[in-house]
């Protein structure tokens, strides 16, 4: 990824992070946990091709372990009812 676009992706995030309170779903559009483990299970294939570049790494990395942290913190609140 040049430096360029990340700088373009970072600022796209930042102006969604801002704004995030302000977003409507008009749509009816749904992520649901098998959304979630869906990404969890292409990030993991995407790895193993090789398909991340090094300087991408840590991003995919943190967001990797993020789903996966959310989706065990959500698994022990399940049991735990």
């Amino acid at each position: 990824m040049s430096e360029n676009n990340e700088t373009n992706i970072n600022t796209v995030i930042s102006d969604i992070n801002e704004s995030s309170d302000n977003i409507t779903n008009d749509n009816n559009v749904n992520l649901t946990l098998i959304h979630i483990q869906n990404m969890v299970k292409i990030i993991e294939l995407c790895s193993g091709r090789g398909a991340f570049k090094a300087n991408e790494l840590e991003l995919v990395g943190n967001t990797y372990n993020t789903l996966v942290e959310f989706l065990k913190n959500l698994n022990s609140k399940l049991n735990k009812e």
